[in-house]
């Protein structure tokens, strides 16, 4: 009689066990709150500690007075979202979702870096090398009363380049701003559904 009662005990045990393994212990974490608890203290340590390894170069860096370092952070987080993505694509829709990421990663490095020439600006340097010259002959070194040296402005550039440059600055500017739009769109519509 024992032996069959063992047996039976034994077959359901089994049973919980195996169904416990392919549900990763969730039927079971109720009735086994000290393994609960154990089992998110590890994974919190174990992700903790690698996310302070991997964050660490870039908060060392990170400064707070210029929109190059907020842009690095991002940057840094949409890289690792983008490898994540690719590497453990655990629902449909993963690759369409890291692409979307990839181009929020991409305008964030654009945005970092401030790269904005285009043909057209190496077309016309010698307009950029006169206006450099330009703007240093407007300036010269001058001591004031307490012997500091200050740069003293003493004409306007000529007009005609002068409003060229301008332009150049205005046109950097629109494209500065267009690359700010896409990637608050792309966050703003796209964000709340890369986790579902």
């Amino acid at each position: 009689m024992k032996l069959k009662k063992i047996k039976k005990l034994f077959r359901e045990y089994k049973e919980k066990l195996s169904y416990w393994w392919l549900m990763e212990g969730r039927p079971w974490l109720d009735f086994c709150r000290p393994y609960r608890f154990l089992r998110t203290r590890y994974y919190n340590i174990k992700y903790g500690i690698r996310n302070l390894f991997r964050w660490l170069p870039v908060i060392w860096r990170d400064r707070t007075w210029d929109a190059h370092y907020l842009y690095s952070l991002l940057e840094f987080k949409f890289k690792n979202m983008e490898k994540d993505f690719r590497r453990c694509s655990w629902h449909v829709g993963a690759e369409k979702q890291a692409d979307q990421i990839k181009v929020c990663r991409l305008l964030c490095k654009r945005l970092k870096e401030e790269e904005y020439t285009t043909p057209y600006d190496d077309r016309n340097k010698p307009h950029n090398e006169w206006f450099r010259r330009k703007v240093e002959e407007s300036f010269h070194a001058e001591p004031d009363e307490k012997g500091h040296i200050i740069l003293v402005k003493q004409h306007e550039p000529d007009e005609p380049e002068g409003r060229w440059i301008f332009s150049q600055a205005e046109h950097e500017n629109y494209m500065k701003q267009q690359d700010l739009d896409l990637l608050g769109k792309i966050i703003r519509k796209h964000s709340l559904g890369w986790w579902y």
